[in-house]
């Protein structure tokens, strides 16, 4: 997970360099994360987003933020695999 994670920052990293607005960002990441996942959790990931988005400063820092949103949607994915399983 922490490999792919890796891989997650240094492509929002670049997108935040080329000033791509965090917000737009945290909504495309959304909608995509939405797209590929059961009807079960969908709710929670509706629930991180708000949480992330009212919370989402502007600039460098908002790189952690995003991070950390991809971060915990990695573990709700997991977590609703493994109980499917």
């Amino acid at each position: 997970m922490s490999c792919r994670l890796f891989l997650v920052r240094s492509k929002l990293q670049k997108l935040l360099v080329e000033f791509v607005p965090p917000k737009l960002i945290l909504q495309k990441l959304v909608e995509l994360f939405l797209k590929g996942i059961q009807t079960s959790i969908k709710r929670e990931v509706y629930y991180w987003h708000a949480y992330y988005d009212k919370r989402m400063p502007g600039g460098a820092s908002a790189l952690l933020k995003l991070e950390e949103f991809v971060a915990k949607f990695m573990g709700i994915h997991r977590k609703s695999l493994s109980a499917s399983s």
